[in-house]
């Protein structure tokens, strides 16, 4: 009897362990262990991967580089130096830029800043020689001396715009040459046999040559074989002005410049 009750008892226990272990639940389950072959699953456990892809915002060193790049070159110092544009340079200027556009007054400036001694002296030449050459055509021209006189005045730079182009030292060494080889040409080439070189005179870069012969078809030839020649460093000048007499005589009167 014993036993049999011994045996019930065991019998209970281990039918209880099995029913308890057939209806344990399966919500305690990890959630490793769960299946995700299904598709439907997926939704639920999105990544932040393709969000942040997506709104990635734009990297702040290519924007720089980017502005870099574009930068204008205004920064970029200029080619160009202030000695190429000032007028107060003290570098010497040339017959070409006397002829740019600029009033006497800013090249008057310019000379007296760079040859204060040679403008100097140029400017109360020139007021001189201008009495002189009135006085010494009168005595050549007689009456026609005031017409004529005006006409040389005309265009004319060495005497109503002198302008210093070299120092006095070196001005009086080229006026002296100057005037030897402009003597000696004209004595060379001209086919007037009564020519009469009257007076020969050269200031900074400019030559006045005034003279008179009987054949005025020579005088003409004379200064087209100078301006075509153009020797010892003649650079040009204006037409020359020209007295014709009836008998073929002339007188004339030529601003070389150098």
């Amino acid at each position: 009897m014993k036993v049999l009750w011994i045996s019930l008892i065991v019998f209970a226990a281990v039918s209880g362990f099995l029913v308890g272990r057939a209806s344990a639940p399966t919500a305690s389950l990890p959630v490793s262990e769960l299946s995700t072959d299904d598709s439907s699953v997926v939704p639920s456990l999105p990544t932040s991967a393709p969000e942040n892809s997506e709104t990635k915002p734009i990297s702040p060193v290519e924007s720089t580089s980017t502005k870099m790049s574009a930068s204008p070159a205004t920064s970029q110092p200029s080619p160009y130096s202030r000695a190429d544009v000032d007028p107060d340079s003290s570098a010497p200027y040339s017959n070409e830029q006397i002829a740019e556009q600029q009033t006497y007054e800013d090249l008057r400036r310019m000379a007296q800043d760079n040859y204060p001694a040679a403008q100097q002296e140029l400017h109360e030449w020139a007021e001189l020689h201008k009495a002189d050459l009135k006085s010494r055509m009168e005595a050549t021209l007689g009456e026609s001396s005031g017409f004529m006189f005006e006409e040389v005045l005309k265009d004319n730079a060495m005497l109503n715009e002198p302008l210093a182009q070299q120092p006095m030292e070196e001005d009086f060494a080229w006026r002296e040459q100057a005037q030897v080889n402009i003597h000696d040409y004209i004595i060379m080439n001209s086919t007037d046999p009564r020519l009469e070189i009257l007076n020969i005179t050269c200031m900074q870069k400019k030559c006045e040559v005034t003279l008179t012969g009987k054949d005025d078809r020579a005088g003409i030839i004379l200064y087209m074989q100078l301006m075509q020649t153009r020797p010892f460093g003649i650079t040009g000048g204006p037409s020359p002005t020209t007295m014709m007499n009836d008998d073929g005589s002339y007188w004339m009167y030529m601003l070389l410049t150098f």
